[in-house]
């Protein structure tokens, strides 16, 4: 019989190059709350003929401003309106970042989902599961082989694609701004 415990130990050991980098004096770590500021994609995975894509991301978890209620829900949901979800292409950026601003704590779970052109169908790209507790340096940095992706969408994530979740602290965080998609640094679109 397989012991699970020893095959997560297998699979830890074997992802050690972040949680080594990460680990703190103090287990289990304090539980915490941030604010996800954005997420940041590198190099842009290709989901239609154009090698392109236009991201929709979801987060899950529990409300950190809610202490009653800690049963997990949607906290933030991009909106699906035309002007707020744009179309990138891998040959027109390569990186693209997309303003969050919500508020999270404990386990979070972000989906980046795929939106077709004509608005009517979705696709996951990608989803990532994580606890704030283990969030150092405010920074979360996934590769491709660090992402959950449906089996036959692995291929459309070039080898060197980066995801980077930035996190502020709460307490200094901003009023919550209009997600907007930028590409290179450059607003696209928007309000």
């Amino acid at each position: 019989m397989v012991d699970f415990y020893a095959l997560m130990w297998l699979y830890l050991a074997g992802h050690a190059f972040d949680f080594r980098r990460n680990i703190s004096p103090e287990w289990p770590p304090p539980d915490r709350a941030l604010a996800l500021d954005c997420l940041i994609l590198r190099i842009v995975p290709s989901f239609d003929v154009e090698g392109g894509c236009r991201p929709r991301v979801r987060v899950y978890g529990l409300n950190p401003r809610d202490k009653e209620d800690r049963t997990t829900r949607m906290l933030f949901n991009m909106a699906k309106k035309r002007k707020s979800i744009q179309y990138l292409r891998q040959a027109d950026c390569d990186v693209v970042k997309i303003d969050i601003q919500c508020d999270v704590q404990g386990d979070v779970v972000l989906e980046c989902i795929h939106v077709s052109s004509d608005f009517s169908r979705e696709e996951m790209m990608f989803r990532v599961m994580f606890n704030i507790a283990f969030i150092r340096s405010n920074i979360l940095i996934l590769s491709k082989d660090d992402i959950d992706v449906l089996r036959d969408a692995r291929e459309r994530f070039t080898k060197d694609f980066r995801a980077e979740v930035l996190f502020t602290d709460m307490d200094s965080s901003c009023a919550p701004r209009v997600p907007v998609p930028t590409l290179g640094g450059e607003e696209k679109g928007g309000q």
